[in-house]
């Protein structure tokens, strides 16, 4: 059941033409969860998700990558290409950076 609400809130099973990760954030939000957050999923490739959403919107997705590496942040139908060095963390408003 865990693993279910996982991908329900961040997929990484996709990789670009290059190898990098692709991390969707809330691929498969239900719509009785409108408003919430997320602390320390993992992803494939090494990172680390925080997401925090309200009236089912993204608000903040917070990255951390562990080996320090590239990935596209994707929601919504737009990305964005992420480039981290070890143990770095970034912070996003919306898609934003």
């Amino acid at each position: 059941v865990c693993a279910g609400i996982g991908e329900m809130l961040v997929q990484s099973h996709r990789r670009t033409s290059d190898g990098d990760y692709i991390i969707d954030v809330l691929p498969a939000l239900p719509t009785a969860w409108s408003k919430g957050s997320v602390v320390g999923l993992r992803t494939r490739g090494g990172f680390v998700v925080g997401i925090d959403w309200t009236d089912r919107k993204l608000q903040q997705v917070t990255l951390t990558s562990k080996g320090g590496t590239r990935c596209m942040l994707a929601y919504g139908g737009k990305t964005k290409a992420i480039t981290f060095q070890p143990d770095e963390t970034k912070r996003t408003q919306g898609i934003e950076f």
